[in-house]
């Protein structure tokens, strides 16, 4: 099982250029530069196999082009198993961090200035 002390995610937001002093320094064996799909996977398999590892993401969430360009999973239905599974198992338990949205085909037949709402929250 992976522990969550073994990733820092630390989110360089430009919040960190109005604090009054700079953030402790970090320490690990493995740095990961972006927390993308592909550098969330990176980050999640060392610190598996048991390496101290910092994901360090520019955004202020982690995901990518998944998150930030609103992506979808690409999947048609649910049944994930694995890695995604237990992602989505320790997410579920924050109000707003996971949510299961479907986009029907009829979505472009809304006027444009009404509001999406979904399970965990609300697009305007």
């Amino acid at each position: 099982m992976l522990k969550t002390s073994k990733i820092a995610c630390l989110l360089l937001l430009t919040a960190f250029a109005c604090l009054a002093e700079p953030p402790a320094p970090l320490s690990a064996a493995i740095a990961v530069i972006g927390g993308g799909s592909a550098g969330f996977a990176a980050a999640w398999s060392a610190a598996h196999l048991g390496s101290s590892v910092i994901l360090i993401e520019k955004e202020s969430m982690l995901g990518g082009t998944s998150t930030i360009g609103g992506v979808n999973n690409w999947e048609p239905g649910m049944g994930g198993t694995g890695v995604p599974y237990r992602v989505y198992q320790r997410l579920r338990q924050i109000p707003g961090a996971a949510g299961v949205y479907r986009f029907d085909r009829h979505l472009s037949w809304r006027k444009p200035w009404e509001k999406y709402t979904f399970p965990g929250g609300m697009i305007e």
